[in-house]
């Protein structure tokens, strides 16, 4: 007996819409996000994909929404899991979420140092693409645990 889950995803970044990844190129965090929306959703979780996009979308079972109407959502309406994409600063706000993701695509730098500490304190785990990417990261942000970060691919 499998449990569905009602999972947001943040993926600020590239215009996307339900049929972008059928005619154009697109980034690697956008192609992963999409990726991932859609292999949850197959699976049988709810999937809201905030992204930068024009209008409100539906298409096999993911949600597309424009950015705008993130913060409203995340804030306000109980969901399982929270993944957000590349910026920690969007977690320094309270998630109504049980489970928050911070998904990594790109190395760490020391002038991040500030917004991904502000966003620890709600952070439950930090996916990374290798071990090379969690160690650079534990010693850019300087972090000793090694329970925050799990070794995933991307997407």
């Amino acid at each position: 007996m499998s449990c569905s889950l009602d999972i947001a995803i943040f993926c600020g970044g590239m215009e996307i819409n339900p049929n972008t990844i059928n005619v154009k190129s697109l980034g690697g965090s956008e192609t992963a996000g999409i990726s991932i929306a859609h292999a949850l959703s197959k699976i049988g979780h709810k999937v809201i994909f905030f992204c930068n996009t024009k209008e409100p979308t539906e298409i096999e079972g993911v949600k597309y929404m424009p950015l705008e109407f993130y913060e409203g959502y995340a804030i306000n309406c109980p969901h399982d899991v929270h993944i957000v994409q590349r910026i920690p600063e969007i977690l320094h706000k309270k998630i109504n979420s049980k489970l928050n993701i911070l998904w990594q695509h790109d190395v760490a730098l020391k002038r991040g140092r500030t917004d991904f500490h502000g966003a620890l304190w709600q952070i439950d785990k930090v996916f990374c693409m290798s071990q090379w990417q969690i160690n650079q990261y534990k010693d850019i942000m300087n972090i000793d645990e090694d329970d925050l970060f799990l070794k995933t691919t991307n997407g």
